[in-house]
């Protein structure tokens, strides 16, 4: 039967989905790029906050409306949303065939087989999770063959009262260092490969539970050497978890994107105690200074929540001015999501969504303001850029990405092309050159510039 998909939530989320995707094809299952064609849909959810549960409900709304109309036979919800809600979607979800949590991606060729066989497959329970994808997992690729994402973690150790991805993902996990590299090689072997971003649930974390010590470090070390990936990006660091040893490896190993990903949640230290984020506003101060002083060219983003019960006026603008001092390159905002299950959920004084929504705008008109500012430093210097995308109309015209930024999350570069350039013949560029570009001009969040 033909199997279609619906991929929703975070790249942790994209990875798992190519693994019961691949799997489902070693098993002659015909893949389809058009859910509305398939026969059996497969929707991978998201469930971490609010908005990513109604966006999930949406799309099981929508193939539901499908499979009324004939359009499709069959729907497999997986992921985090049954995984948090086990036991309730059935009832609110009759027009599902199949639900999978979030550690259960191993038995997806099992429900589908059932399924195209005509027997009900709907469990409501599940385990804590424990799968985990490693070298052996095979993978259908969702991304454009010159980028990938590699899984090094799952799960989590840490307690932000916020949050509530270790009930979803569970305990913490990761893959052996052998295991990681043995991927990357066959990855960087099969497909022209110029981008591998590494992600897990806390990276900075990576090797305490394998090796009884962080090893990041030293499978970065190894990644580089291996020599084969031009840029080599790490996401999702806990400010609490890095460590000097890390600072030198991005300082020392060329092909390590100059980019780091630190969400610091907050800068008032009442608030981070709050959220038992293990670190103060001071020990957050004194990384950057390090990272900065090392790393001149740097670009650091971040994450932070406006919002939180008991953030006073003190406490937010403490937050504001943490941002103005640091001057991060990117920034994103969150606005505090009420989740039950949360011991967040359960404290006193929630504030108002309209002043947590102005908060929020604070946050961002101060971020886009820094941006714009730090991408000055651009003009006039070449810049590499990986492309990405040409115009419809314009040849001449692409769109692509500096190490600076990350897929899907940060800015682009507008790359000209001069006349006369093999830039001007269709065919002669492909998406995933990597290109020296003059930066001629900067934006709020991007750059413009001309190849050289």
């Amino acid at each position: 039967m033909k199997i279609g998909f619906v991929g929703l939530g975070c790249a942790r989320n994209l990875v798992d989905l190519e693994a019961m995707l691949g799997l489902l094809r070693q098993h002659q299952y015909e893949i389809t790029l058009r859910p509305e064609k398939a026969e059996i849909l497969l929707i991978n959810t998201c469930g971490f906050i609010r908005e990513a549960v109604e966006e999930s409900t949406e799309a099981i709304l929508e193939a539901a409306e499908w499979k009324r109309k004939g359009r499709i036979q069959k729907i497999v919800v997986s992921g985090c949303l049954p995984q948090r809600y086990q036991g309730e979607l059935s009832k609110e979800l009759p027009e599902v065939d199949a639900f999978l949590g979030s550690g259960e991606q191993a038995r997806i060729v099992e429900v589908i087989d059932r399924l195209s066989k005509g027997v009900t497959f709907l469990p409501n329970h599940w385990p804590h999770p424990r799968f985990l994808v490693d070298g052996d997992t095979p993978r259908f690729s969702l991304t454009p063959p010159y980028t990938a994402y590699l899984k090094i973690s799952e799960g989590c150790l840490n307690s932000c009262r916020f949050c509530i991805i270790p009930k979803i993902k569970g305990g913490y996990r990761e893959r052996s260092l052998e295991s990681i590299l043995e991927e990357a090689r066959r990855l960087s072997e099969t497909r022209p490969l110029k981008e591998l971003n590494l992600i897990g649930q806390d990276t900075s974390l990576y090797g305490l539970r394998h090796y009884g010590k962080k090893k990041l470090p030293k499978l970065l070390r190894g990644l580089s050497r291996f020599g084969k990936i031009p840029w080599i990006r790490v996401l999702y660091l806990h400010p609490a978890h890095f460590t000097d040893e890390l600072i030198e490896v991005f300082q020392t190993e060329q092909n390590i994107c100059s980019y780091i990903d630190i969400p610091i949640q907050h800068a008032s230290d009442k608030i981070l105690f709050s959220m038992k984020r293990e670190c103060t506003q001071n020990q957050m101060r004194s990384i950057f200074g390090k990272l900065r002083e090392a790393l001149p060219e740097l670009t650091l983003r971040s994450s932070v929540m406006v919002g939180y019960p008991g953030e006073d006026e003190k406490d937010f603008e403490t937050l504001l001015q943490f941002i103005e001092e640091i001057q991060f390159d990117r920034l994103g905002a969150f606005i505090f999501s009420k989740e039950e299950g949360t011991e967040a959920d359960r404290l006193p004084d929630h504030l108002p969504e309209e002043l947590k929504g102005e908060r929020y705008r604070k946050v961002m008109t101060l971020q886009r303001e820094i941006s714009k500012k730090r991408l000055e430093r651009f003009v006039g210097k070449t810049v590499e850029v990986l492309l990405e995308e040409a115009d419809a109309k314009d040849p001449t015209l692409w769109i692509g990405r500096r190490q600076g930024d990350a897929p899907e999350v940060d800015g682009q570069v507008f790359v000209r092309f001069p006349s006369g350039t093999n830039g001007q013949k269709k065919g002669v560029l492909r998406p995933g050159e990597i290109v020296s570009v003059l930066v001629q001009q900067s934006l709020d969040y991007d750059l413009v510039g001309e190849a050289v």
